[in-house]
């Protein structure tokens, strides 16, 4: 098997292994709420449930649309985070030991917004102004920025 194929075969397994047992359909990610740092750890999962549908792409697998049989989604972990995010933001109702904040969440808006092509992720990660950084931008271009 080639490393394409395998490449294929590992990001098909990510919805049925990853986001069906991680993601709640109403978007909650109970493993991480139980933690000490819940909304560090919603993050993390989050950052790397959005890399892979990035690679998913490449490997033709569609993980921005993939729903669970019980309605767990990329979309919806990101969606209930966002409360949370926005300007003002609510306050978070778990358990969370240090400080986070929107600037940690800027990548993943970034990531969602391009991946889902949702101009409101967008409209959300204009409210961080760390977002607007030279090096933000550097490392997180938009799609108008990638072709320029």
């Amino acid at each position: 098997m080639g490393k394409k194929e395998l490449a294929r075969r590992v990001c098909e397994s990510v919805g049925p292994r990853r986001i069906a047992v991680q993601v709640e359909p109403d978007g909650s990610q109970l493993l991480e709420l139980k933690r000490t740092k819940s909304f560090s750890y919603s993050r993390l999962n989050l950052l790397g449930l959005l890399q892979l549908a990035t690679l998913g792409e490449r490997a033709g697998v569609d993980l921005w649309h993939y729903q669970s049989p019980r309605g767990g989604s990329i979309r919806k972990a990101l969606e209930s985070l966002l409360p949370y995010i926005q300007t003002p933001p609510k306050k978070w109702p778990y358990k969370q030991l240090t400080s986070i904040g929107p600037t940690d969440f800027a990548p993943l808006l970034r990531l969602a917004a391009l991946g889902l092509r949702e101009a409101a992720y967008e409209q959300v990660l204009q409210g961080i102004p760390e977002a607007r950084s030279q090096r933000f931008v550097l490392v997180y271009p938009t799609e108008s920025q990638r072709g320029s």
